[in-house]
């Protein structure tokens, strides 16, 4: 098994994990998250695919600003989500 398509398979699950953990509205949303767009950078980067590579670190630094965020915040929740 090649290390590409281990690097992918991780960056898949993360995904999902990432979306999970959004769902329930869990802090590791930001860290499971970065591991995945970090990774697919990795990725796009090594297959010339650079606009993606782009919009996957916009996404890691939107992530670490909303880790930030939650962690000033202390978790506290500042919007109405009861549609979640």
């Amino acid at each position: 098994m090649n290390y590409e398509l281990i690097i992918e398979t991780i960056a898949v699950v993360t995904g999902l994990l990432s979306v999970w953990y959004s769902k329930k509205i869990n802090v590791l949303v930001f860290p499971i998250g970065i591991i995945s767009v970090l990774l697919y950078v990795f990725i796009f980067i090594k297959n010339g695919l650079f606009a993606n590579a782009v919009i996957n670190f916009l996404y890691f630094v939107i992530s670490v600003f909303g880790w930030w965020n939650w962690v000033k915040d202390n978790g506290q929740q500042t919007t109405d989500n009861s549609f979640f």
